[in-house]
């Protein structure tokens, strides 16, 4: 039997991983301020994949108030190309961070 074709993170609480079928495509660290995003800027369905963040502050068992991004990829948010990905998903802009609230 054959090992995964990548490289999976610590399984910790605050690690999160959105998959496309096998492949994950996008990576939370630490409650969200460390994402590791696998396709492109605009990609089709990065909109949805960054909507399943969602649920972790709309759930019904414990929570989270808030996801505050401050990389991406490694970057800064700021000045990263999946700036306007992120503001459309509903992350709202702030000073070192963006950040992604319940909607109510």
């Amino acid at each position: 039997m054959e090992g995964l074709a990548y490289a999976t993170p610590p399984r910790l609480g605050t690690t999160h991983l959105i998959f496309h079928g096998e492949e994950p495509v996008l990576i939370s660290r630490r409650l969200g301020r460390d994402l590791a995003i696998r396709v492109p800027p605009r990609h089709a369905y990065l909109s949805g994949y960054l909507g399943a963040l969602r649920q972790l502050t709309e759930r019904a068992f414990l929570p989270v108030k808030a996801l505050e991004t401050e990389t991406v990829n490694g970057e800064p948010v700021h000045g990263s190309p999946y700036m306007d990905d992120l503001l459309d998903a509903g992350f709202e802009k702030g000073i070192r961070t963006v950040t992604l609230r319940k909607r109510y």
